[in-house]
């Protein structure tokens, strides 16, 4: 893709084996026949570095334009294979933001009024899942179902908080879980101005003000002698409610009875992190190779659609049973489990026929000559 770059070295290369040869044909010994081929090739490799800049700078509209009509072209075959699915994906998402947006209509201001933190921490909830469904749907259009899948993680991760914070709504003690959850950010933004502090100056960044941090500081302190001392971990907003010092995100998905999905987040944790395991699923089996994918493929798109549209409607769910009065908008609900249901099962035939046409290509006859 870059013949330049490859040519200048080799370029490199040849300079240094010449020198290396003809120092041995003058009868030089091979140390210092070593060491000359050593100088020459750190000077081919300085003048070669400067043209190689040049020669990518150069590269880059031709290489651009290319990968540009290479990917409209994959993504326009993915598209013809993948349309019925990906449409009802992305009209379900305008429908969860059409249902968000109404809610939000007749509820906000009396919520404001009230200062109602489980309404406001489930409105946020949902408008980011509907953020991030979107982000999915563009993954997916683009042949990046893995990447998909780590997206997907985080509306699940949005859905175990909307029900939790919506069940807690129904008893007295844990009624101040949603506020728990909204000043829970103060915790989480001191540790990371700390973070921000010690490393600003090697990163050529200005530091925090002294003052500010402090405030954040007493900010947190003042959660922590509210909350209990258990409030400054990772999910101290849930510890109350979990009786437990230190509650974990498995603790959470239990609680929420979505324990059950489990094996899926953590498929999609692998995705996030980059463990052993999760290199391991960046290598697939096609047509009995075993390939690494570095770019796109039209595989794989029904998981994380479907995680990402199911948890998409779980969020949704949890603020329609905390708000939702008006029979009207059951309507949008009912509907969008309707789809939901149709929708997943769309991409599933879809990723069926795809094995059923590969396993045809692996199992054909060779060719007669």
């Amino acid at each position: 893709m870059f013949p330049e770059i490859a040519q200048l070295g080799c370029n490199v290369l040849d300079q240094a084996q010449e020198a290396e040869a003809g120092a041995l044909n003058r009868g030089l010994p091979e140390a210092d026949a070593g060491r000359l081929a050593a100088e020459t090739l750190q000077r081919a490799l300085d003048e070669g570095s400067a043209e190689a800049i040049e020669a990518f700078r150069r590269a880059i509209p031709a290489y651009a334009a290319q990968r540009q009509r290479e990917t409209e072209s994959f993504e326009q075959r993915l598209l013809d294979r993948w349309r019925v699915p990906l449409d009802g994906y992305l009209a379900l998402v305008g429908l969860a933001i059409d249902f968000w947006e109404r809610v939000g209509q007749t509820s906000r201001i009396g919520a404001a009024e009230q200062q109602d933190h489980a309404f406001f921490a489930l409105d946020d909830i949902c408008a980011r899942a509907c953020r991030v469904a979107h982000a999915v749907h563009h993954l997916l259009s683009g042949g990046f179902p893995l990447d998909a899948l780590a997206r997907a993680r985080t509306i699940h991760e949005l859905a175990v908080a909307a029900f939790l914070i919506q069940e807690s709504t129904d008893g007295e003690d844990n009624r101040d879980l949603a506020e728990r959850f909204r000043l829970h950010g103060h915790v989480s933004a001191y540790a990371d101005a700390l973070v921000y502090q010690e490393n600003a100056e090697g990163l050529g960044y200005e530091p925090l003000e002294v003052e500010h941090v402090e405030r954040m500081r007493i900010t947190r302190e003042e959660l922590l002698t509210r909350f209990g001392r258990s409030y400054r971990n990772e999910y101290g907003w849930a510890s109350k409610l979990l009786d437990k010092d230190r509650p974990t995100f498995r603790d959470l998905e239990e609680r929420a009875n979505l324990s059950h999905l489990r094996g899926f987040y953590r498929w999609s944790s692998q995705e996030v992190h980059s463990g052993a395991r999760s290199l391991s699923f960046n290598s697939i089996d096609f047509r009995g190779q075993e390939v690494q994918l570095v770019n796109r493929t039209n595989h794989y798109l029904a998981d994380p659609a479907q995680i990402a549209l199911i948890a998409l409607m779980q969020c949704m769910s949890a603020l329609l049973v905390y708000s939702v009065t008006d029979p009207q908008e059951l309507l949008y609900m009912t509907t969008m489990s309707h789809f939901v249901d149709e929708t997943c099962n769309s991409f599933v035939a879809v990723q069926e026929q795809i094995d059923r046409e590969e396993e045809n290509v692996t199992h054909s006859p060779p060719e007669q000559p």
